[in-house]
């Protein structure tokens, strides 16, 4: 697991010309029984993304993959009238920004593992050691002015998660 990446690869989804990576991080927290694997989809911007901001995304539910929004509100991709294939989302916010979609928390989506969250703190804390393993597989980013986003309960975790990461990063 080296560098808490428990898998990751380069699709071509969508649009081959934008870098893109998925997979999982490995989270590892301070709480017993949580080994977790989260899965998620990162897009480079479409313009200067060695500048751009990174947004995460988060959909709520509880229990709603990100990869909704991915394919079919803010993403890069869309799904076609037929549903058989992906196409470009001329009007996603990789326009303008690098993308972080992720399926939290575990039992969300891809995402699996040990210790279910019950409440926005361990949500929280469980996004933070994601970010962590996500800027030490992609330091090129850590510098990148950095934005939560989300909907529907993802309206109670990013309050939640950007306290968080405003706490730890002081």
């Amino acid at each position: 697991l080296a560098r808490g990446i428990l898998s990751e690869s380069s699709p071509s989804l969508c649009d081959p010309r934008v870098t893109q990576f998925s997979g999982y991080f490995h989270l590892s927290t301070s709480r017993p029984l949580a080994g977790k694997n989260y899965f998620y989809w990162f897009f480079e911007a479409r313009s200067k993304p060695a500048t751009a901001p990174l947004v995460l995304w988060m959909t709520g539910g509880p229990g709603c993959s990100s990869e909704v929004a991915l394919f079919g509100e803010n993403g890069p991709c869309a799904v076609n009238q037929e549903g058989n294939e992906t196409v470009p989302n001329p009007h996603s916010w990789n326009n303008e920004a690098n993308l972080l979609y992720i399926d939290q928390p575990a039992g969300t989506g891809f995402s699996y593992g040990l210790g279910l969250d019950h409440d926005e703190s361990e949500v929280a804390e469980d996004m933070y050691a994601f970010l962590q393993a996500f800027f030490r597989a992609h330091p090129e980013y850590e510098s990148n002015d950095f934005f939560v986003f989300g909907e529907s309960y993802a309206g109670h975790y990013v309050p939640a998660v950007s306290h968080r990461v405003w706490q730890r990063n002081k």
